[in-house]
């Protein structure tokens, strides 16, 4: 459910959601994927979508890792590698262990692509989101330098309900907007 009350800075609405996020349950969080994963696969840019770039989710997010698995035998994935202030894209192949990165994410070891023009298809992390496709990241700004040059992909921010707002206002002008948001459970 879309709500109006986001607070009016950046460090006031990542500190209510990461409260919010450290009360969901594992069976609400698979839940959640689950629905996730069913509404982003009627997506008529999934279907369509030759590439996709995915991420390994942080205990806090919606788990990806259902959506990995469902995915791998169907489209070429990509998931993000952090190398220092930026994430590297690198092709997802299910015979090759993941190891964990920066962040104790598990990251792909294989090389780093350079055309990004092949993702069609970008699923997106967030702490918060709103209807007109604006994101609140964990402040790093890795997704947000990353946006920009996937720009011709067709980017998808997930997330649950509660992370959905009609409106951001801690939102500045370098903030690259989603081409759409899910938020479920």
């Amino acid at each position: 459910m879309k709500t109006n009350d986001a607070p009016n800075s950046k460090s006031e609405l990542r500190r209510l959601m990461r409260a919010r996020l450290a009360k969901v349950t594992t069976t609400q969080a698979m839940a959640a994927a689950e629905a996730v994963a069913n509404e982003i696969e009627r997506l008529q840019e999934f279907v369509q979508a030759r590439s996709i770039l995915l991420f390994h989710s942080l205990p806090d997010e919606i788990p990806t890792a259902l959506m990995i698995r469902r995915w791998a035998s169907l489209k070429s994935l990509y998931l993000p590698r952090v190398e220092g202030e930026e994430l590297n894209i690198v092709a997802y192949n299910q015979s090759e262990p993941l190891e964990k990165g920066a962040f104790g994410i598990l990251e792909p070891q294989g090389i780093a692509i350079n055309d990004y023009s092949i993702i069609d298809l970008a699923i997106i992390p967030g702490l918060a989101f709103d209807t007109q496709g604006n994101r609140l990241g964990r402040g790093r700004g890795y997704y947000d330098r990353l946006l920009p040059l996937i720009d011709q992909a067709y980017t998808v921010g997930i997330g649950y309900s509660f992370q959905l707002f009609e409106e951001l206002l801690a939102v500045d002008e370098w903030d690259a907007k989603l081409s759409a948001v899910i938020c479920r459970g």
